[in-house]
This record gives C-alpha cells, sequence and structure tokens, in this order.
C-alpha cells in the first residue's frame, strides 16, 4: 500500500505541477513538457486506482495500468529529451548572436585572464592595433601599451574598483596602445574586473575620434566668436549712420540739396543693413535645411538685362558691359535665387573696383557659362581656397566707400545655391588686375 501511496502522490504532484508551468511558460517546447507530465501523472492515478479497486476487490491486478504507466514513461523521457535539446539549440543560438555583436561592435573588446594574457580580441581590436588574433593571443595587455606601468596601474585600478568607465571623472589615465601601422594611438580604455578565476573584460575605444570631433567643435566655437565680432561691428556702421542721420532731418527739411543727401545715408544706411539680415536668414535656412529651390525654365539673358538695367540706375557713376554669345539663352533654375546669386557678384565688383564692371554669358559643352569680371586688385593667392567660406572675409580687400566688409556671408551664399543647382562656381585672377567669377549651370 505504501507504494501506491507514493505513486499517487507523484501522479498528483506532475499534474499540478505540469498545470502551473502551462501558466507561465508559452514557448511550444514548455506546452509540450506540461501536456507530458500531466498526461503521465493521469496514468499514473488510473494506474493506482486500478490496483486500489483490484486489491479491494480481490482480484488479481491486470497489465493494462502497467503498460499506460510504461507507455507515458516512454513518452515522458523523448518529451524531455525534445526540450533539452530545443533549449541546447536556444543557447547556443544565443551565444552565437552574443558574439556576433561582439564581433562587429564598433568598439575593441579584450577579454584577458587573471595575469593579464589576451585570451579574446574582436574583429576592431584587429583593424585599430594591426594585429592578427593570433598574433594579439600571444601577448598580455602590458605588452600593447606604450608604458607597461601605466597598463598595470589601469588594471589595478579596474580590479579594485570592480569596474572604471573612461568617460567618468576619477579617471585620469592616458594609455596610448601600440598600433602596428600608425605607432603609438591614444586610447581610452573602460574594464570590469569579472573575478579571480574569469580575468578582465575590457572595451577599447579609439580617442581619435573623440579628438577630431573635439576639434571640430573648437573650430565652431572659434567660427561662432569670429561671426559675433564681425556681425557686431559690420552691423554697428549702418546703425551708426542712421541713429547719427536721423537727428539732422528737423533741420534739412527746408533745404533741398541737404534733404536729399541726408535722405541717400539713410536709404544706403538702410540697404546695408537690409542685405546683412538677408544674408543671415539665408545662411541659417541653408545650415538648417530649409532653403528650398524651386526650379522652372528661364530666360537667362533677359533676366541678366533686367538686372543690369537696375544696377545701371543704382549706381550712375559706374558702366556695366554685357556679352552675349546667344540670344534667348535658356536655363532651369530658380529665377529669384539666380537673381539673388547675380547682384551678390555685380555688387562685390561694384565694391571691390572704381572701374567698368563686365558680365558674359554663353554655352561651353552644353552647360551655360556666366562671368562677372571686375578690374579690382583680385584676390591674393593664398586666400583663394577659403573664399567660399562662410564667415570668410579677404583680410587684403576694403570696400570702397561702404564702410565694412561685410558679413563674409555672400559668396558662401552663392556657392550652395549653385551646388543645389547642380552647378559650380570657380575664382580666376585676371591677367593685368582684377577678378572673374565663372559659374556654370546645367542646361
Amino acid at each position: 500500500m505504501t507504494f501506491i501511496y507514493l505513486q499517487l502522490l507523484a501522479s498528483v504532484l506532475l499534474i499540478v505541477v505540469g498545470l502551473s508551468i502551462s501558466f507561465v511558460k508559452q514557448e511550444r517546447e514548455y506546452r509540450m513538457l506540461c501536456f507530458t507530465a500531466v498526461f503521465t501523472g493521469a496514468a499514473g492515478l488510473i494506474m493506482c486506482l486500478s490496483i486500489w479497486t483490484c486489491k479491494s476487490e480481490g482480484v488479481a491486478v491486470s497489465a493494462a495500468p502497467w503498460v499506460l504507466l510504461a507507455y507515458a514513461v516512454l513518452i515522458a523521457i523523448y518529451t524531455l529529451i525534445y526540450f533539452l535539446n530545443s533549449r541546447k539549440a536556444r543557447v547556443s543560438q544565443s551565444i552565437n548572436l552574443a558574439e556576433e555583436i561582439i564581433e562587429n561592435m564598433m568598439g575593441g573588446v579584450l577579454l584577458l585572464s587573471p595575469d593579464g594574457k589576451i585570451a579574446y580580441a574582436n574583429r576592431y581590436c584587429e583593424t585599430l592595433l594591426s594585429m592578427s588574433k593570433e598574433r594579439l593571443s600571444k601577448l598580455r595587455f602590458e605588452d600593447l601599451a606604450l608604458s607597461a606601468e601605466q597598463a598595470g596601474e589601469l588594471l589595478s585600478l579596474i580590479r579594485e574598483k570592480g569596474r572604471v568607465s573612461c568617460y567618468e571623472d576619477p579617471y585620469e589615465l592616458d594609455i596610448r596602445l601600440i598600433a602596428v601601422l600608425m605607432g603609438a594611438i591614444s586610447i581610452g580604455v573602460s574594464g570590469t574586473f569579472l573575478g579571480e578565476e574569469a580575468g578582465y573584460l575590457l572595451v577599447l575605444h579609439d580617442w581619435r575620434k573623440k579628438l577630431r570631433t573635439e576639434l571640430r567643435q573648437e573650430e565652431r566655437l572659434r567660427e561662432a566668436e569670429s561671426f559675433l565680432q564681425i556681425a557686431s561691428h559690420e552691423l554697428r556702421h549702418p546703425v551708426t549712420v542712421l541713429k547719427a542721420t536721423l537727428p539732422l532731418l528737423p533741420r534739412v527739411l527746408d533745404d533741398e540739396k541737404r534733404r536729399g543727401e541726408v535722405l541717400d545715408l539713410l536709404e544706403k544706411g538702410v540697404e546695408n543693413l537690409n542685405y546683412m539680415i538677408a544674408d543671415l536668414l539665408n545662411a541659417s535656412r541653408i545650415e538648417s535645411g530649409r532653403f528650398e529651390i524651386n526650379k522652372r525654365e528661364m530666360c537667362l539673358d533677359a533676366m541678366l538685362m533686367e538686372i543690369l538695367d537696375e544696377m545701371r540706375i543704382k549706381h550712375e557713376d559706374r558702366e556695366f558691359v554685357f556679352r552675349g554669345e546667344e540670344a534667348d539663352l535658356l536655363v532651369k533654375a530658380d529665377k529669384e535665387k539666380l537673381r539673388q546669386i547675380l547682384i551678390i557678384l555685380l555688387e562685390n565688383a561694384v565694391n571691390y573696383s572704381e572701374s567698368e564692371v563686365e558680365i558674359a554669358c554663353g554655352r561651353r559643352n552644353g552647360d551655360v557659362v556666366l562671368s562677372v569680371l571686375d578690374h579690382g586688385p583680385g584676390i591674393p593667392v593664398d586666400e583663394q581656397g577659403r573664399i567660399f567660406d562662410r564667415f570668410y572675409r579677404s583680410s587684403s580687400i576694403a570696400r570702397a566707400g561702404k564702410g565694412g566688409g561685410g558679413l563674409g556671408l555672400g559668396l558662401y551664399i552663392v556657392k550652395r545655391i549653385l551646388d543645389e543647382h547642380g552647378g559650380s562656381i570657380v575664382y580666376q585672377s585676371r591677367s593685368g588686375g582684377g577678378a572673374e567669377f565663372r559659374l556654370t549651370l546645367p542646361s
């Protein structure tokens, strides 16, 4: 009877455990395991009840309950084997995935034994240090460092603290590892101590990228400071003109000649201020990607004649010469943006020279080519490569009669507009003095 009670208890436990797991785990393998446990428990219960009934009635126990129990046990063994194989496959898949992730990490991963010998290095380490995994596996971490003492100090720090990040404030070590093809390079090392038996896990960060980012940030800061100095100086000029001229208006109301002079000064001050504000807005839109280009087919030489008529009225003391190689020169472009380009270049030509300004257009190799030429001092050779940079102003050119050199945005805006059109602009010094800006637009 003791056997029957134990079998009954085991069967009930199997059924309860099987049902409990089925509510917690929903994976296919667990469902099969739960079904097998319940089935085996039920078979055990049937066997116990059969034996109990037969003993109560004093008859021999048939073989059927034992056969059913044996069949249930066989199913249970098969299911358990299937379950273990499935879990093994899943674990193996997870390990392979983890290895693949570590191999393709954008950072070096080193696994060190407790004595500092390299046990594992990922693909990034091979590239960073220009060494194969086989070669790395024969080295200690101290062998990689320019200073073995510093490398040992780092491992001692990791062992003491358990975990060290190269981005945290207390970390002050500048580890330089030896790369075969590049010599010593600065490396940021984060590490975790895995225990006396497992050793160390180190992650290497290429400080060169960080240094490049810091240099770009410093360059942008210098650029911003330079711009603020230029902007404050250049904006001050038209504001000063307006501030000094406005009080004169009441005094010259009755003097027509002086009133005209004062109004001209006011107009020029407002115009300069408007140009600078427009340049700032355009530069801001370009940098933020909100500078829209709407291309349509247009007649270039007709627009040029309109602009030149406006320039002749505005600058009565200047001569503007137009040379067109063919009439009705068609181009697909944003008319307003192209007009802006030409006005910037023509205004520059007027400001930087005292004689006539020439503009020529024609077609070369199927593209439309337009040139703006002046007879000014030109641009020094060592500065020509930077004239299209944002906020750059030539140190050797001063505006004639404008009281300033602008914000250094005009040619930057011209180049960016042409880039959006798929065109280009180049500068060329003219023989005998002067400058030529040659624009090319796809027809």
